[in-house]
């Protein structure tokens, strides 16, 4: 329609060629251009780059066309389809596909898993820096700081990553965690107790977690904890009367464990667990920091993987550092993620939102639905960052068919 408006102006112009034109045709033996000769059409996205288009006022072109050209890429970017108003870094075909059809389909067959992991830059393990010239391209201008943090032998280095509990499982040396039955009995005694046994890196989570379990209970089901440094996840779900336990991991472990089992991430069947907990994992996946390959949309494989394990209605109970930064930032070089609620709003696409617990961050709200303003970005900066408890449900399959068992969890009435 803007296109025809555009001819229509100048079908009204003169139709004798410009002054210029002529003498321009006549030193090169062409004929002159008629101003009525139809344009070629614009591409969408030229249209679409046009940031301040060059008018220039002739004796051919009225104001109401100046007008119409000074408007055009404004009125352009606000019919573009919100799949193409996201976040750069955003998988486009996952947002196309949910926009079209509602609800993204199977993890694994919507641009497939495997997809997720394939990328220009995960042939390279880290640790190293994002300011390479073959890897910072790709993070689209989300690179703010070229230090590398170096967790790939030494996974845990500070005793703020234990609860105060059982600080003394730290093996400094070795920088690991010695988990063991011994640090789990301790974990139980206090939650049983009452006690908080978060992280020092995260205070209340444990409660937050505990809170979310009463809120949507998982008495008797099977729950898969992704990515694990020490018990206390795993001791809150025992406390809370999860049937059985398991914990992921993307390296082999070695863990003497009453309360959970250990697998490797690539021995998990699709449809396993009635729920997942995830909590300040994903947010890592794909920087380097632990040796995992450098993938700039590494937390969105890993979120199309929970999707995939999860029976159809599972629920995922995800933490992730949030604050007021759009679409996100790169904290601290490859340190983590730090969430906006663009990247937060594409990071959940294909799961409903049943529940987020932003109830201990009111000061930090400013009013707003997502942290905002200077004290929230001192907050996120700060530490580990602020990580509610996010609960959030994989569709069931339409007709309550699809593959694998039927997870049943419904969440208490009236809670």
């Amino acid at each position: 329609a803007m296109l025809r408006l555009l001819r229509g102006w100048s079908s009204r112009s003169s139709r004798s060629p410009h002054p210029a034109q002529r003498d321009s045709a006549k030193k090169q033996n062409k004929r002159p251009v008629s101003p009525t000769a139809p344009a070629p059409p614009l591409h969408a996205d030229a249209m679409l780059q046009l940031k301040k288009p060059r008018v220039r006022a002739t004796e051919h072109t009225g104001c109401a066309l100046i007008v119409t050209m000074m408007f055009l890429p404004r009125t352009i970017a606000q019919s573009v389809p919100f799949y193409e108003q996201g976040p750069p870094d955003a998988p486009r075909a996952i947002i196309k596909e949910e926009a079209e059809r509602g609800v993204v389909r199977s993890a694994n067959l919507l641009v497939g898993t495997a997809n997720l992991r394939s990328c220009p830059t995960c042939t390279i393990n880290g640790p190293v820096s994002l300011c390479l010239q073959t890897i910072r391209p790709h993070f689209k201008g989300m690179v703010r700081s070229c230090n590398v943090r170096d967790n790939c032998k030494r996974g845990v280095d500070r005793p703020q990553q234990l609860p105060r509990q059982v600080v003394r499982f730290l093996n400094v040396a070795a920088g690991k965690i010695d988990w063991s039955t011994e640090m789990e009995k301790i974990l139980l005694k206090a939650a049983r107790a009452g006690d908080d046994i978060s992280p020092l890196d995260y205070p209340d989570s444990a409660r937050d977690l505990r809170e979310a379990l009463i809120r949507f209970p998982l008495a008797g089901k099977q729950v898969l904890v992704g990515g694990s440094i020490t018990p206390w996840v795993e001791v809150t779900l025992a406390v809370a009367g999860v049937g059985s336990i398991t914990t992921s991991d993307y390296q082999e472990r070695v863990v003497a464990s009453d309360v959970t089992t250990f697998v490797h991430v690539g021995a998990i069947a699709r449809s396993s667990f009635d729920a997942i907990v995830s909590f300040s994992s994903i947010e890592h996946d794909g920087l380097g920091r632990y040796c995992d390959p450098i993938n700039p949309n590494g937390d969105y494989a890993a979120m199309a993987e929970f999707r995939a394990w999860l029976k159809p209605g599972g629920l995922l109970f995800l933490g992730v550092p949030v604050g007021p930064f759009e679409p996100y930032r790169l904290f601290g070089g490859n340190k983590h993620r730090i969430y906006g609620s663009q990247r937060f709003s594409n990071l959940t696409r294909g799961f409903k939102l049943l529940h987020s617990d932003f109830s201990r961050l009111k000061p930090q709200m400013g009013g707003a639905m997502w942290p905002s303003g200077q004290l929230a970005e001192k907050a996120a900066v700060l530490g580990a960052g602020m990580q509610p408890i996010h609960v959030l449900q994989k569709p069931a399959a339409a007709g309550g068919g699809g593959r694998g068992p039927r997870s049943t969890l419904l969440p208490r009435e009236g809670a």
